[in-house]
């Protein structure tokens, strides 16, 4: 006998939707990384980074409106002088090129939640998707674009803009998150696609999501 249970949360995207659930599976980075001297990691890094614009721009092709825009904003994030001096710094201080650039994006992302204008405050998660991306590349992590076999629910603590993005739009029914925010980019793009969206149910949601 199975039972139903209830979340609350936010409505980011309007709309009634039911369906199977498919949560977003992150895999687990870190795993197996060797550090080597700092040159060597450095050239790692910049290497990784002209391929996850490379990947940005490819998406950037079948996208439109708003979603161009997003991409466009990470392509600028994985160019910013303070961003990439900031992984350096962490290379030059020992850390491996993977590490390092996961301690960046996160210091500015969290730089950016403290502005208070909410619309920029969002940006944060930009900055993550971006460069998780690079990390992905430095693990040597797939980065297939999602697929869906039959029409789903997406549901992950946050849906970052580009799984979106990547996805055939007309096999997502709807997306639920443990966290978010409904000025988050990828609220954005689905209130722009039509997909109803709700954030904020929970950690406990994913934990029913892995049964």
């Amino acid at each position: 006998m199975r039972f139903l249970r209830e979340f609350k949360g936010l409505a980011a995207s309007g709309g009634v939707v039911t369906g199977k659930v498919r949560r977003i599976d992150r895999g687990i980075s870190g795993l197996g990384r060797l550090v080597q001297d700092s040159g060597r990691e450095r050239a790692l890094f910049d290497a990784a980074v002209v391929l996850a614009k490379d990947e940005i721009r490819e998406l950037m092709e079948r996208a439109e409106g708003d979603e161009k825009d997003i991409l466009l904003f990470q392509l600028v994030m994985l160019d910013d002088e303070a961003l990439i001096d900031e992984v350096g710094d962490y290379i030059a201080a020992g850390a491996g090129s993977a590490a390092a650039t996961e301690r960046a994006g996160q210091i500015f992302a969290r730089r950016i939640r403290d502005i208070p204008d909410e619309y920029i405050r969002q940006r944060g998660v930009d900055v993550m998707d971006a460069c998780r991306r690079v990390v992905d590349i430095l693990d040597g992590r797939p980065r297939q674009s999602l697929v869906l076999e039959e029409p789903a629910i997406l549901a992950a603590e946050q849906v970052f803009p580009s799984d979106i993005i990547s996805v055939d739009h007309g096999m997502v029914l709807g997306i639920a998150t443990s966290a978010g925010s409904a000025q988050s980019h990828a609220a954005i793009v689905a209130r722009t696609l039509g997909i109803p969206a709700v954030i904020q149910l929970g950690p406990e949601f994913l934990a029913c999501c892995d049964g």
